[in-house]
């Protein structure tokens, strides 16, 4: 646009009207346009966002050239987009964004049909089966039945009501049939669990399948943890000796050492060093009552009388712990003492000559 000889504005900002005139330099440029600031000649962009921030707390303010928007409400909410140009239209200008009640969508939020669907702000979550349902979110709620009829009988074909004391109606399997109640298998053995595993969505134990089916063994002991329970497990110890031949049938011992020679080995005999087949263990605390120098656990230990008669003159008696006398109550000659045998402190040193040595129960002391 040039008039006469006017000068030519060498840079004027898109968008912006440059008007020749008179006076020096010859132009005027017209102001920047909405969106920046500057002389006409140069116009910088305005970044409303970092002035004023008309977007919802979750959603981006996004500054653009010119102008500025916001980026969409975010997930679990909704409401309005927010775009303009200029402070000012910022600052007048704010995106509302509210709840979405997922739960009030038709379709329970997406929850198993008749359990709990709990709305939250920006999100919701499923929760149990309804009053009157049972199940869960992965297999569903289905309705909760009773007993009051035959006709509306909860209880597995195989199985039967049981009315509780507590006025609760459960369901139980048949004999010769294991589960849940709700559901049942057949159980081969009698012993409580099915033959095969049941699907039963409360994880109950008895739907879970019997470890020897032929075999009733309620406890479902495995000490192998090989599957196979101990009733029915040629190796219940998995050693690899088999029980016919294990002296410890349930606890692992390839060596089968058998210090004391009777029907245990050490690593199950509560007395690996003194013979007995009964393993009694009045007190119960692993130590059988052939070795434990307090039987029954009262912190007193037992003494048996023992008379020791010697052929040459004045006889002994006294008291002693049942461990301190081994195998025969017979003295032995060791010339030129008789010795009562110890395990456990050494012997005790009688007469030269042969003699014997009679136990008593410790209600005969004198």
């Amino acid at each position: 646009m040039n008039i006469g000889h006017a000068a030519t504005p060498t840079r004027v900002s898109r968008g912006v009207d440059c008007m020749e005139t008179y006076e020096y330099p010859g132009y005027r440029c017209g102001p920047c346009p909405p969106g920046s600031h500057g002389n006409g000649s140069h116009c910088a962009d305005i970044d409303e966002c970092a002035h004023t921030n008309p977007c919802f707390s979750g959603s981006k303010c996004i500054n653009t050239s010119p102008g500025f928007r916001c980026e969409a409400c975010p997930r679990g909410y909704k409401g309005n987009s927010v775009s303009g140009v200029g402070i000012d239209y910022a600052k007048a200008s704010k995106q509302v964004c509210t709840d979405i009640d997922e739960c009030n969508d038709g379709n329970n939020g997406g929850c198993a049909a008749n359990s709990i669907c709990t709305n939250t702000v920006g999100s919701y979550k499923c929760g149990p089966c309804k009053p009157g349902f049972v199940g869960n979110q992965s297999l569903g709620c289905v309705p909760k039945k009773s007993c009051v009829s035959p006709a509306f009988n909860p209880c597995h074909v195989n199985a039967h009501c049981v009315f509780e004391r507590n006025g609760d109606v459960t369901c139980a399997c048949n004999v010769g049939w294991a589960g849940n109640g709700y559901t049942c298998g057949r159980d081969t053995d009698i012993d409580g669990y099915p033959d095969e595993p049941m699907p039963c969505i409360d994880n109950h134990k008895h739907c879970k399948q019997d470890n020897c089916r032929l075999t009733p063994n309620s406890g479902q002991e495995d000490a192998d943890n090989d599957g196979i329970g101990d009733q029915c497990d040629e190796d219940a110890d998995g050693d690899g000796i088999k029980n016919v031949e294990d002296n410890c049938r349930l606890v692992p011992n390839k060596d089968q050492q058998n210090s004391d020679t009777d029907s245990y080995g050490d690593a199950c005999d509560n007395c690996p060093n003194v013979p007995n087949n009964d393993q009694k263990d009045t007190d119960a605390n692993g130590e059988g009552d052939a070795c434990d120098n307090d039987i029954d656990g009262d912190g007193e230990r037992p003494y048996l009388w023992v008379e020791v008669k010697a052929g040459g003159g004045a006889d002994f008696q006294g008291k002693y712990p049942p461990l301190y006398l081994q195998g025969s109550p017979t003295c032995w000659i060791i010339a030129p003492k008789c010795q009562i045998p110890s395990r456990q402190t050494g012997t005790w040193t009688g007469w030269e000559t042969p003699v014997t040595a009679a136990r008593r129960p410790a209600t005969q002391r004198r």
